[in-house]
């Protein structure tokens, strides 16, 4: 029985992934992808600098809360 949830699981997310391949083509238009590439490295950058940027965040706030008991 657990097979077929896992199956049922993977069907249902091909099937999600598919629309937002579709959507993304349909955003894309007709981008050049050298030129696009640019876009989705930048947006891939900015996500790597937030979550450095929280992880930093939140190490901050835990050694605050343990230094100073706030």
């Amino acid at each position: 029985m657990a097979a077929n949830l896992n199956n049922t699981a993977q069907t249902s997310n091909l099937g999600f992934e598919a629309k937002l391949f579709f959507a993304a083509d349909k955003l894309r238009s007709n981008i050049d992808l050298s030129k696009y590439k640019h876009g989705v490295f930048s947006l891939a950058f900015l996500k790597h600098i937030s979550n450095a940027y929280n992880t930093i965040f939140e190490g901050l706030q835990i050694w605050l809360n343990k230094e100073f008991h706030i």
